[in-house]
């Protein structure tokens, strides 16, 4: 019988066989993530209600980045 140690990623569950990678993936994930900005469509357009961008700010080292997302 053998036994099998893995470690997860608590962020986004991504096993690793070794200790330290697992431990760079869960720090590499940024967090403290704020939504300054949501991008709706009138209902006639998109009747999802969902918003069409979403822009975060995040902090990286000592400057403040952001990012859009659109589906």
């Amino acid at each position: 019988m053998k036994i099998v140690q893995q470690y997860i990623c608590e962020v986004c569950g991504t096993q690793y066989a070794d200790k330290e990678q697992a431990e760079k993936c869960e720090s590499n994930h940024k967090k403290d993530l704020k939504i300054t900005n949501l991008r709706y469509l009138p209902i006639t357009s998109d009747a999802s209600g969902l918003p069409t961008t979403i822009t975060i700010e995040y902090k990286e080292g000592k400057y403040t980045r952001t990012a859009t997302y659109k589906r």
